[in-house]
């Protein structure tokens, strides 16, 4: 998941706060949750959302963006 995480900060825009992000993350309460993800990005005024949507919204998310998916595998975070 942080790798993940990583991948997206630096697309972002963000790399010089991946050091900070760990931090938060792995001392976050629901670690490793997915709350976990979105609270630690709100801390560092990483803008972001979690919501379910249709298959149908996909065309209105941005170009980059994380989704949690469930997989035969179990839920995977990916970056899209």
């Amino acid at each position: 998941m942080l790798k993940i995480v990583h991948e997206y900060l630096n697309k972002s825009g963000y790399s010089n706060l991946k050091e900070e992000y760990e931090d938060l993350f792995f001392s976050h309460p629901n670690y490793p949750s997915l709350f976990a993800v979105t609270d630690s990005l709100d801390s560092l005024a990483i803008e972001n959302i979690a919501a379910r949507i249709d298959k149908a919204q996909l065309d209105e998310l941005p170009n980059l963006f994380l989704a949690f998916i469930d997989t035969n595998e179990g839920n995977q975070l990916v970056l899209i």
